[in-house]
């Protein structure tokens, strides 16, 4: 199910730098943990929207009282630093890359003042 989702958002994805950022990212967490695609696809949307960049990382918090009772207990291993940093991957690029398109857009705004 998760593949009928993804493969539209690749051959979206295939004309723009993200990607090359996009395709490893989905082949690891495809194979090794697919419940965080959807985190990635978060972070896509954030392309798009700067809004839906902050769901990405809302998305990955547990959402009932139980699971946060095992989250809290289990502790971390060494695993779960492996896909954060995978997942956070197209996050950050695109948050640099919407941080850079507001602050070009402050300026063009500024030099058409003047």
């Amino acid at each position: 199910m998760l593949a009928v989702v993804d493969l539209p958002i690749l051959l979206l994805t295939r004309s723009y730098r993200l990607f090359w950022f996009y395709l490893p990212v989905t082949f690891i967490v495809y194979t090794a943990a697919p419940y965080d695609l959807p985190i990635v696809w978060l972070s896509l949307a954030g392309a798009l929207n700067p809004l839906l960049l902050l769901l990405a990382p809302l998305a990955k918090l547990p959402a009932t009282t139980p699971m946060w009772n095992f989250t809290l207990q289990r502790g971390a291993t060494p695993n779960d630093l492996e896909y954060y940093i995978i997942t956070a991957i197209p996050w950050f690029w695109i948050l640099f890359v919407q941080i850079g398109k507001f602050k070009l857009n402050r300026m063009i705004r500024r030099m058409k003042q003047q």
